[in-house]
């Protein structure tokens, strides 16, 4: 009988060495990014007769973002968010699936700035989270994502 996937748990991320801890992590998004050429038409045949796998876009949802992650790959000084001009800062995100036990890493990623949102209902403060954008391509070896076991 298959295993139920129930949420993410030990998030990480990883820039050019050592794993960093992503606590508070809620949710994770990814739509699959590809290069096609459809040639104009809708015909299935045609539509794939190219077809190249990019990697995926998504967001990644945290209670709070890591002031380590915001610095290593924002830009961020201390509290404070900085200008920043040129590349992204590649980094790798590890997360494991619970109920399943599989362990997913993407190879290369890239974040941009989180939307930050709060509100207050009629009961008092609702729970906000931060959500990142999240764009994971392939590196230099081809990887994008690998699974790994229980």
């Amino acid at each position: 009988m298959p295993k139920i996937r129930h949420g993410i748990s030990a998030c990480s991320f990883s820039v050019a060495g050592g794993s960093v801890s992503m606590p508070g992590a809620v949710e994770i998004i990814l739509n699959g990014y590809y290069d096609t050429d459809i040639s104009g038409t809708l015909n299935v045949p045609s539509m794939l007769s190219h077809v190249e796998n990019l990697g995926y876009t998504g967001k990644l949802r945290l209670a709070t973002v890591p002031d380590n992650f915001c610095a290593a790959v924002l830009g961020w000084s201390g509290k404070t968010e900085m200008h920043t001009s040129g590349t992204p800062v590649p980094f790798s995100l590890s997360w494991t699936v619970k109920g399943t036990g599989e362990r997913f890493t993407l190879h290369k990623c890239f974040a941009l700035k989180p939307d930050i949102s709060a509100k207050t209902d009629e009961k008092g403060a609702a729970v906000s989270v931060v959500e990142i954008p999240l764009y994971a391509y392939y590196d230099d070896s081809g990887r994008i994502m690998t699974i790994g076991g229980t």
